[in-house]
């Protein structure tokens, strides 16, 4: 004899499988100057009223007497492929922007180092529940002899957080 499920229970069990799961998923790729390219890595995933951490690998951030290496954290609604400007002949080939701007977060430097990842509380508010949002890491060189010039911009490859459980 088969036994059928109660609709409520049935209902429950339908609505566990609509649960958004927390997502990072990295795309494109970075630009550097040799070796590997630069990353951005999810330390956490974005989950409702937790703190979501990314940071990036292999890139530069610092500062000497003669450069300063400044690292920015770009987050936007919408993937992009935006060429990267030409600052100098130091600019490395096939950088790209991979998402739009709607805010970037210049790190603060700590007076020895730049760091290399951002934390952000996601609030406990259902309403941002599969909300999807685009990051990459961007770096600023500039020569400082005698005043600081730009001349190139590095980048991560992007990835895009979804809100979760």
């Amino acid at each position: 004899m088969i036994r059928l499920a109660p609709p409520a229970a049935l209902a429950a069990l339908a609505s566990t499988g609509l649960a958004q799961s927390a997502s990072f998923t990295p795309y494109g790729a970075g630009c550097g100057l040799s070796g590997p390219p630069p990353l951005i890595q999810a330390v956490t995933l974005p989950q409702l009223g937790s703190a979501f951490t990314v940071r990036y690998v292999a890139l530069p951030a610092g500062q000497t007497p003669v450069s300063i290496d400044l690292p920015a954290l770009v987050m936007g609604l919408q993937q992009a492929s935006t060429p990267v400007p030409v600052l100098s002949s130091l600019q490395p080939a096939n950088c790209n922007f991979l998402t739009s701007s709607e805010i970037a977060v210049i790190m603060p430097w700590n007076g020895t180092s730049y760091p290399s990842q951002y934390t952000v509380q996601i609030p406990n508010d259902q309403n941002l529940l599969g909300v999807a949002f685009h990051q990459q890491w961007v770096e600023l060189y500039s020569r400082c002899q005698p005043t600081c010039t730009p001349m190139m911009i590095r980048v991560t490859n992007a990835a895009t957080a979804v809100v979760g459980l």
